[in-house]
């Protein structure tokens, strides 16, 4: 069972440092979106993509370890975690019951910090999108005019003869 575990936090050490991976492309990604580099943009995606198959991979070698560390628990595998095996072990092995405690949360805390910041520019990306769109619409044209407008004589109305034209940043005839 020992051996199994210290293969588990080396599991879960491969994740941490994965994670740490995302996170630093995550830092990035912002700086890029802020600064509108869209291929820059793309490679960082790309990059972001290939760390996310490597943390699949890794979870799945994580979940075999913990199905094969139910076995010898004779524990259902829903039952068997990190901090679960940190217990069960402390008795035999506190470094390594240590070790897993400390691995676990440092990843439950990075994760959680890669699924905000992740949110985050989520978020400015949508932001931006917005502002494209609104400048695609305003250089076309499509923009409308607020719906009410004063007309010459002072009063407001709704579009009313005489009101400006809306703006265009573009002629017609071009």
């Amino acid at each position: 069972m020992i051996a199994a575990a210290k293969r588990l936090l080396e599991n879960l050490q491969r994740q941490l440092s994965l994670q740490r991976q995302m996170w630093d492309l995550i830092k990035q990604e912002k700086d890029v979106v802020i600064q509108a580099k869209m291929q820059e943009l793309g490679e960082l995606t790309q990059s972001k993509e290939k760390v996310l198959e490597h943390v699949r991979l890794t979870e799945q070698r994580r979940t075999a370890i913990l199905s094969e560390l139910a076995l010898l628990m004779r524990r259902p595998a829903s039952e068997i975690s990190a901090a679960s095996l940190a217990m069960a072990i402390q008795g035999w092995d506190l470094k390594l019951a240590d070790q897993l405690r400390s691995v676990r949360q440092a990843l439950v805390i990075l994760m959680e910090r890669v699924r905000e910041s992740n949110r985050h520019n989520s978020e400015l990306l949508d932001r931006s999108l917005r502002m494209v769109e609104d400048m695609k619409k305003n250089l076309l044209g499509e923009v409308q005019r607020s719906a009410e407008t004063y007309n010459p004589q002072g009063q407001k109305g709704t579009g009313a003869a005489g009101a400006a034209p809306p703006s265009r940043l573009i002629s017609k005839e071009a």
